[in-house]
């Protein structure tokens, strides 16, 4: 297959979202975009106590309307986990579904990772876990990991979701990549936006 097909991948929007409702799929989202700067004191969003960067304006209204589509869509998730970043935990959290648990293996880092085994083996083979049945599976992350994991997807935009469907192998399929913007989109060709 090729990893780098075109928004909504191998599956057309319908039958995309019939299969999400079906549940068994791995999400892996690149967090959205965030401000490359630590915001001021009085500018960090309650919880930032770390004053890490956040996400933007447009990046929040994005996040919260993919939550409204998410549930207007009857899309069902059972394990969210994201990266300790606040604007990985932020996007969950804003996406109402709630504080996600934090993975360390989804945290930020280089490219290439020196001695043991890389995070991105870990982040590979949970594109191959099952969830439980009738859920899906969300794992919140970032670009160097997404490269470094699927090498032969890349590029990976800000808010990009790719929905990979476990298989027998150790690497899911990637069947569909969307991005943020098309959540509400997704949900009007369904009738639930």
């Amino acid at each position: 297959m090729d990893m780098k097909a075109p928004s909504l991948g191998l599956l057309a929007a319908s039958p995309l979202v019939d299969a999400l409702r079906r549940g068994g799929y791995v999400l892996i989202m690149r967090h959205p975009d965030s401000s490359r700067t630590h915001p001021d004191v009085s500018l960090a969003r309650p919880g930032n106590v770390r004053r890490e960067r956040q996400l933007d304006i447009t990046a929040c209204d994005s996040v919260r309307a993919m939550g409204v589509a998410f549930r207007a869509l009857q899309l069902k998730v059972s394990c969210v986990r994201s990266s300790s970043a606040f604007r990985a935990r932020e996007a969950s959290e804003l996406a109402g579904f709630g504080e996600p648990t934090e993975a360390p293996e989804l945290d930020e880092v280089p490219c290439s990772s020196p001695g043991g085994a890389p995070p991105s083996d870990w982040l590979r083979a949970q594109s191959g876990r099952p969830p439980p049945v009738g859920t899906n599976t969300l794992l919140l992350t970032h670009e160097p990991n997404i490269m470094d994991a699927f090498k032969a997807i890349l590029p990976v935009a800000p808010g990009d979701m790719l929905v990979f469907l476990p298989a027998d192998a150790a690497v899911g399929t990637l069947v569909a990549r969307i991005p943020l913007r098309d959540w509400p989109h997704l949900a009007a060709l369904d009738g639930s936006g």
